[in-house]
């Protein structure tokens, strides 16, 4: 269980990494068997980008371009979500290649 903000930016997070590897060519015809779009990418591997969600969010806060309104947000959103019982919000899965 994460803060709905924080699972956003992970998804999002994923999808970019989709599409990068996907330029590079980084992986082989199974990967993209399994992941035959940006999208089937996302809705199963967001998890793997929580925390990197996390600290792209906390970085936010110090950013100059971003308002205080979305500063506020941001804040909010990595207060509750570390109120929420333990889960997937800390699990990362290890030998996944980024």
């Amino acid at each position: 269980m994460v803060h709905k903000l924080v699972k956003k930016t992970a998804q999002e997070l994923a999808g970019a990494f989709y599409e990068w590897q996907a330029v590079r060519k980084a992986y082989g015809d199974d990967f993209y068997k399994n992941y035959p779009n940006v999208e089937a990418f996302m809705k199963r591997d967001w998890p793997n980008f929580v925390r990197v969600a996390k600290e792209a969010l906390t970085t936010q806060l110090t950013d100059p371009t971003v308002s205080e309104t979305e500063k506020q947000d941001i804040y909010d959103a990595l207060i509750n979500d570390s109120t929420l019982p333990y889960s997937q919000q800390e699990v990362q899965i290890t030998g996944f290649r980024h």
